[in-house]
C-alpha cells in the first residue's frame, strides 16, 4: 500500500502496462487468482477474457474484465485504484 501526505491527491492512472499489472498483483498476492476465475467462465466470454489476460499490453482501470474481475478476487474500488497506482510506479 502507498501512504501519502495529508491533502497530497495521487491521480489514479487510467492504464498501466500488462507488466506493470501483473507485478502489483504478485506484490498483493493476487495474480494467481485470476486465471482460474476466467477458466471457470462460459465462452465466449472465457476466450475473451483469456485473450485480455494474457495479450493485451494495456489494462485499463474501467476495462468491464478489470472491474468484474477484480470483484471476483475480493478487490474493492479503491484496492484496484491503489494497484493502479502502484503499478504505474513499478
Amino acid at each position: 500500500m502507498i501512504i501519502y501526505p495529508i491533502g497530497y491527491e495521487n491521480p489514479v492512472p487510467q492504464s498501466v502496462t500488462r507488466l506493470q499489472a501483473r507485478l502489483a498483483l504478485i506484490n498483493a498476492a493476487k495474480w494467481d487468482l485470476i486465471k482460474p476465475i476466467i477458466l471457470e467462465m462460459s465462452d465466449p466470454d472465457k476466450s475473451i477474457a483469456l485473450a485480455w489476460f494474457e495479450d493485451s499490453i494495456y489494462w485499463r482501470r474501467n476495462d468491464p474484465y478489470v472491474v468484474s474481475i477484480s470483484a471476483l478476487i475480493g478487490l474493492t474500488s479503491d484496492d484496484v485504484d491503489n494497484l493502479f497506482i502502484e503499478a504505474s510506479s513499478l
